[in-house]
């Protein structure tokens, strides 16, 4: 989230950005980005983590925090049985593809 607009800004999104080198995590550099808001005046630091293959944010945002459940989703996960038998057998895939499809209907 931007600090000045309070704006979502997703992982991914393209800026131009001032990259600076600032240290090293054994061989690997750390490198510095600093943008600016695309809707406000407000600038960002994120560092690159190689340590936890991430970034930091130092200055200018917050990051948002999601927590993830399977339960709270009503996702069921398949056993490894199911998911072979989704690989070997083509009918058991195909019968499993139509019980899906009612599902996402209803």
């Amino acid at each position: 989230w931007c600090g000045g607009c309070e704006a979502d800004i997703g992982k991914g999104v393209r800026y131009n950005a001032r990259k600076k080198g600032v240290g090293n995590y054994f061989s690997t550099k750390i490198w510095s980005f600093r943008m600016k808001c695309h809707l406000c005046d407000n600038w960002i630091e994120i560092q690159t983590d190689p340590k936890a293959c991430d970034y930091m944010i130092v200055s200018g945002a917050t990051r948002k925090h999601e927590e993830w459940e399977p339960d709270d989703n009503q996702i069921q996960l398949l056993s490894d049985d199911d998911k072979r038998k989704l690989v070997d057998n083509a009918f058991y895939k195909l019968e499993h593809a139509v019980a899906d499809e009612k599902k996402q209907i209803e």
